[in-house]
């Protein structure tokens, strides 16, 4: 490719975050990679750390909506009554 037309070396490191999302890009962009390389393993980096987050959201989000169906007795005065303060406690 005539050097003319070929874009300049590290042109890749300022286009390639615009490829993920905002969080993604925005964490690529703080970490400053010098290479690449060097960015390809932040951003494995973090989809992992997303994903194990949304994973644990998503578990407490279900933990939650169970939580809701219940009855829970708190001592012999409950005994018997539908409490629906049972997940501040």
């Amino acid at each position: 490719m005539p050097s003319i037309i070929r874009p300049p070396p590290n042109s890749n490191i300022l286009h390639y975050p615009k490829a993920f999302d905002p969080e993604i890009e925005f964490q690529l962009r703080e970490r400053k990679p010098s290479t690449l390389e060097h960015m390809q393993n932040i951003v494995v980096d973090v989809e992992v750390n997303m994903q194990i987050r949304r994973q644990k959201l998503k578990a407490k989000a279900e933990k939650k909506q169970r939580c809701r169906g219940k009855t829970w007795h708190f001592g012999k005065k409950n005994r018997g009554k539908n409490t629906k303060d049972h997940h501040r406690r």
